[in-house]
């Protein structure tokens, strides 16, 4: 994400941060948690948008990494297991 976007939403959550740490009452409160919440999310979403004007504008490069099948089967198969350990049941 470009500077002139995170930057200044690096020091909105930082402010946020800085106020909540402040005697505030329960619902300025719960409106910087929602602040620093949104604002940790914000890049994701952002760089998903740029990613699909990409798409659109046939600029998309593809990245290619090379990585371990089996190893990464093997940890599948472990995070299966450890879910049905905890009782939980995960869905893809």
């Amino acid at each position: 994400m470009r500077h002139a976007i995170r930057t200044p939403l690096t020091d909105t959550i930082g402010l946020a941060e800085v106020l909540l740490q402040h005697k505030i009452s329960l619902a300025e409160s719960a409106k910087f948690l929602t602040i620093i919440n949104d604002g940790h999310h914000l890049p994701t979403l952002l760089s998903d948008i740029l990613d699909i004007s990409k798409i659109e504008n046939q600029k998309l490069e593809l990245e290619s990494i090379h990585f371990n099948l089996p190893s990464l089967r093997r940890l599948n198969k472990f995070t299966f297991l450890m879910a049905k350990k905890s009782n939980l049941i995960l869905r893809w």
